[in-house]
């Protein structure tokens, strides 16, 4: 971009600084969210329930997005492929998370909008939901919902 507008590009290290500040800027106003969910998020925690996020994001993109939500403080480690070094796409992907909190991958509900997702998790041995309009695959998904914000209710139901 420098080079199309005739100013001399920047050092990599400088040009990688000027871009993690751009998407911190970026993500923190971000208003994304869909109804309700934030309420939902709060309530979750509320509640006693530990939060994470599982995302294909990187963890800084992932601050972000919860701080514009208002959300950030309920969550705990915002796990993106930079923090555990893997890619969101397969089974290890959740291995390394469960493995990095300490716990068993039996402790843990992850919910997702992919039934890919959802999938891999149950193969390391997790409870998942599947969130969404899709119909429910085969993936031994414990739980089904339309929206996130039947997941308190629904958790009430399984405990």
């Amino acid at each position: 971009m420098c080079e199309l507008v005739g100013f001399e590009t920047p050092p990599d290290e400088e040009c990688l600084c000027l871009a993690r500040h751009a998407a911190a800027f970026i993500t923190r106003r971000v208003q994304a969210a869909f109804p309700g969910v934030g309420d939902t998020i709060r309530a979750l925690r509320r509640q006693g329930y530990m939060l994470h996020t599982a995302s294909g994001e990187s963890s800084l993109d992932l601050e972000g997005y919860l701080q514009a939500m208002g959300v950030r403080a309920c969550f705990g480690r915002l796990y993106g492929p930079d923090l555990i070094d893997t890619l969101k796409e397969g089974p290890e992907y959740y291995e390394r998370i469960f493995a990095d909190l300490g716990i068993a991958a039996a402790e843990a509900l992850v919910v997702d909008d992919s039934p890919r997702a959802t999938r891999w998790a149950t193969q390391v041995g997790a409870r998942a939901a599947l969130v969404g309009d899709l119909p429910l695959p085969q993936t031994g998904t414990t739980v089904h919902m339309g929206n996130l914000v039947e997941l308190p209710a629904t958790l009430q139901r399984l405990d």
